[in-house]
């Protein structure tokens, strides 16, 4: 396994454990995060700010699935395709795929590009 595939790898398993302070301290300090509505968050306390939200359902109630990945150490990037994988109130399930480009500098994770393939989230019966 990489260097670049751990760090990937290990970023995402945190987004899974709901540890929003190990996918903070996943970032450089100067960082930026590039959400799907191509807003940048420059630096760690604005990538705090944007990510935050993420975390504030409940625990175990969204997943984050693999479906495919591309780690390229020479060019120290990783493309992580997922399918967000969210657990609503009666057992609704919505899924939403995207992609991550990550760009790795000094063993952390230096930007972080996101794109989704939905407009809206549509909840399903499970």
């Amino acid at each position: 396994m990489s260097s670049i595939e751990q760090i990937a790898l290990r970023f995402m398993a945190r987004f899974n454990s709901d540890d929003l302070d190990g996918v903070i301290a996943s970032f450089l300090e100067d960082g930026c995060y590039i959400d799907p509505g191509n807003v940048v968050h420059q630096g760690i306390d604005a990538i705090h700010a944007a990510m935050a939200p993420l975390f504030e359902g409940e625990p175990g109630s969204s997943e984050y699935i693999i479906t495919d990945a591309i780690f390229d150490d020479a060019a120290s990037k990783a493309l992580v395709n997922w399918t967000l994988q969210i657990k609503g109130d009666g057992g609704q399930v919505s899924k939403l795929d995207g992609l991550d480009i990550l760009t790795i500098k000094d063993g952390k994770i230096q930007s972080k590009n996101a794109f989704c393939k939905a407009a809206e989230l549509k909840f399903e019966a499970a």
